[in-house]
């Protein structure tokens, strides 16, 4: 295994064939852009201590990487850094990593339990798009939006909790989310965009804020299994769930 550092910057790692383990040695402060870019045979990375950013595309198709400790120093993350890491199943993001940005965990889909640090803010999108295996998620309480895509195709996903605090949830964000059983939306929420829960067909009931004022289109198509949305203190079915929603979006909702 050898590495190309310059001024404290990991710019490219030479894998060997049958190389499964890498260390990074100490004095890395950054790991640069497509630094481990289609490592297909690494297994493992060890990260020093003092490493604060991970660059674009870092990991990207690392297809059996498995496991990789993340230390404190991190503040930044780059988009598409794990994308198709098909093998990988647990991450713990540093505490002091505010966003993860686009594509960051597209298409992993072993991954079956993230921790998500409180500082967290904002999630971008696609950023757990085709996660198969994730089947339960805990968003903190800083997060106030939710990208497109972000969590579209997750199959097994059966639970999501949902901080006060989030205003808008983005297009497609929970399509063909297909295990989702049930979601309470916060009171904070006021959009909801195109087919965000489009073909989740487990869905049986949806309890949407008060302070909704647009859904988007065919937000609930597919959702075969969907019998209830609550709003208001009221309960809406069948028909009646059209009706609710064009009357959100034309703002003549009368209680």
């Amino acid at each position: 295994m050898k590495f190309e550092i310059k001024n404290h910057v990991l710019k490219k790692c030479i894998a060997e064939s049958g190389d499964t383990i890498a260390i990074v040695p100490d004095g890395v402060t950054s790991i640069g852009n497509k630094a481990f870019y289609m490592c297909e045979s690494l297994q493992e990375i060890h990260l020093p201590d003092g490493i604060t950013s991970i660059g674009n595309d870092v990991f990207y198709a690392c297809e059996s990487l498995q496991e990789i400790h993340l230390s404190d120093s991190i503040t930044d993350i780059g988009k598409y850094a794990f994308e198709r890491c098909v093998s990988l199943k647990e991450i713990h993001l540093p505490d002091r990593i505010t966003s993860i940005r686009d594509q960051t965990f597209c298409y992993c889909p072993s991954l079956q339990e993230i921790h998500f640090p409180n500082s967290i803010t904002s999630i971008g999108d696609w950023a757990f798009s085709g996660c198969e295996s994730l089947q339960e998620i805990h968003l903190p309480d800083g997060i106030t939006s939710i990208g497109d895509s972000t969590f579209r195709d997750c199959e097994s996903l059966q639970e999501i909790h949902l901080p006060d605090g989030i205003t808008s949830i983005g297009e497609n964000a929970f399509y063909k989310c297909k295990s989702l059983q049930k979601i309470h939306l916060p009171d904070s929420l006021t959009s909801i965009g195109d087919e965000s829960f489009s073909d989740c067909e487990s869905l049986q009931e949806i309890h949407l804020s008060d302070s909704i004022t647009s859904i988007g289109e065919n937000a609930f198509d597919g959702c075969k299994s969907l019998q209830d949305i609550i709003f208001q203190g009221r309960i809406f079915h069948g028909n009646q769930i059209e009706e609710l929603i064009d009357s959100i979006n034309n703002q003549n909702f009368k209680s």
